[in-house]
Parts: C-alpha cells; structure tokens; sequence
C-alpha cells in the first residue's frame, strides 16, 4: 500500500513538475510575442518611400531606383459616355525628402501629341488641399465642380501643348485662338489652383482671360513647377513628373508637402485619339499617398551560381571503366610475359 502511496506521490510530483515547466514556457512565449516589435502596415493606397538621388525628367525611367519599386495599378472609369477608353493607369512614387518623383503608365495605341485644340493626350492629377475634402473629384463622372466645398491643386500634362515633344510646345490656346510662339523652359505640367465653391482657377487655365497684353502678368507665375515629360513607345505613354514639397510663389496657392503625411489625389486620362476632351475623359476616385521617410531598400543581391560542369554521358562512363580495365588487364598480362623465362 506504501509502494503504492510512494509512486502515486511520484507521479503526481512529476505532473505538477510538467504542469509548472508547461506554465513558464507559455509565459515566455506570451512575453517574447508581447515585446517584439511589429511593423506597422500603411494604410495608404500608395507608399512613397525616401531615395538620396534625384530624377531627371525626360520620361525615359532611367533612374536605378524606379527598378527597386513596383507598379500600383488604379483603375479608370468614363466620366461620362464617350470617355473610358483607357483602362487603368499604373504609378509609381519616390521622394528625397525635397521633392516627390512621381511614374505614370499607360496603354494608349497612338501618340496623340499633334493637335492644336484639344483632341491630344493627356493626364491630369488632382491634389486635395485642406478641409474639407471633396466628396468626389471634380473629374469625377461628369460632375463640372464637385458635392461638397472643396479645394485642389491641378497638374495637367498635355502631350501637344505643354510637352516639348508635341507639335504644339510653344503656343498657348483659349476660346479658339492660339497665342503664341512663347518659350517655355522645359516639359511641364500647367500648375493651376481650383476652388469647387468658387468654380474658379488661378494660372493659364481655360478660366483665366488670355491674350498678348495680359500674357506678360501670367508668365510671372509659376506654371512650371511642376516637370513633366512624356514618351510613347509600343502602344504605352511613360510619363514622369517631378514637384518640390513647398512652392516658392506666395501669390499662388498650392499644396505644401510635408515629410511623413499622407494625401489624397486623384486622375484623369485622357484618350486624344479618341476623341477625349473637356469632361470625356477616364477617372479614378481619391487614391491616398504617403510621403514616406523610410528609405528604398535596393533589391537583394542574387548570389553568383559557380558554373558546373555538365555531367559525363553514361555511355561514356562505361567506356572509361572499360578501357581502364582492359588497360590493366593488358598491363598485367604483359608482366607476366616478361617473368616467363624463356
């Protein structure tokens, strides 16, 4: 009955041993788990991240850092009938902490870069200013303004008039009427302010009065803020753009970035070939992007394979084996040849 009592008791030590070994190790487990630090996922549509070099806008894609990062594709819907004849658009985002590099791509089957009113290939951004947001973008299914107050800054790339590939570089169209030949610097895109209340705009825009007087006043502002170069190639439009984080003209009124944040903008294409124009157009809704400090890792390097050499055929095995057999039976016979006496 002792024996029995005694190993009952062993047991039973031996349980609560487990029990409490089991308890600590969980608890360290729970501990582990607790303190380690997890990385926070961005909740932004788009993450610019932080690159040290810079960009040269020439719609060629060129920089080292534009392989390190991947497309995101938005899709496009029409505006109204008519619009919608390009599908989606593709997008890329760096930063440097001074300005923001942005990639665009898209299928379009003709470069339509010759027209001197309208009917030409273009992309539009749309950057929300302030509080409160639109509900909707003002390009947003034929909407003229938007459903709620609103404010936006407007980049607007246009492949006839404000590239320098397009016939149309040098000259300026409004109601009708082409002015110009006028220099511009370089590729751009028109930098122009919309207040959806107001239903106006600031800049060379079709709201602002234009002719040779008043031209001298709007080339003191600053349309070119903003890059923008585009190149056509096997059916596809590359276009890069290039925005300081803060302007310099006090008399505009633009969006100021700032490291870290995260801000609304959104798209419109515009298909020339097809006709698009005015409110005919391709849109998405506000896609969120940040302005992210963390710098772009490049891509791991693939480690060099040594080059091995192809395996010897089976044929040529045996061979070997053969010949190196019959060699040394060849050697053997001839040793015992040469001990025979005579």
């Amino acid at each position: 009955m002792k024996k029995i009592l005694g190993i009952k008791t062993h047991m039973g030590k031996r349980l609560l041993t487990m029990s409490v070994l089991t308890v600590m190790f969980l608890i360290s487990v729970i501990a582990t788990v607790l303190n380690t630090p997890i990385a926070a996922q961005s909740a932004a549509d788009i993450v610019a991240k932080r690159v040290t070099e810079t960009m040269v806008v020439d719609g060629l894609a060129s920089e080292s850092f534009w392989q390190n990062v991947s497309w995101v594709q938005f899709p496009l819907t029409a505006s109204v009938v008519g619009g919608g004849n390009v599908a989606s658009v593709k997008v890329k985002m760096v930063n440097n902490g001074e300005y923001l590099f942005v990639l665009f791509q898209w299928d379009d089957p003709t470069a339509s870069n010759d027209k001197a009113l309208g009917a030409e290939d273009r992309l539009a951004v749309m950057v929300s200013i302030g509080d409160p947001q639109m509900t909707s973008p003002c390009m947003q299914m034929g909407t003229n303004g938007a459903t709620k107050a609103g404010e936006a800054d407007h980049w607007h790339w246009k492949a006839a008039r404000t590239d320098s590939g397009g016939s149309n570089f040098t000259y300026v169209a409004r109601g009708g009427v082409l002015y110009g030949p006028m220099p511009h610097p370089y590729s751009f895109a028109m930098d122009e302010y919309i207040n959806t209340t107001a239903r106006n705009r600031e800049g060379l825009s079709e709201y602002t009065k234009m002719n040779a007087t008043e031209y001298p006043f709007e080339a003191t502002l600053h349309l070119y803020d903003i890059p923008a170069k585009g190149t056509h190639f096997s059916s596809q439009w590359t276009l890069e753009m290039s925005r300081k984080y803060t302007t310099e003209d006090p008399v505009r009124i633009d969006k100021q970035f700032t490291q870290g944040e995260t801000f609304s903008f959104a798209l419109a294409v515009y298909d020339g070939g097809e006709d698009e124009d005015h409110e005919i157009k391709s849109v998405t809704e506000w896609i969120t992007a940040e302005l992210s400090n963390d710098l772009l890792s490049p891509p791991p390097e693939v480690p060099e394979i040594p080059e091995v050499p192809p395996p010897t055929p089976e044929w040529l095995t045996y061979a070997s084996a053969g010949g190196l057999i019959i060699g040394i039976v060849a050697l053997a016979v001839s040793v015992i040849a040469l001990r025979k006496p005579k």
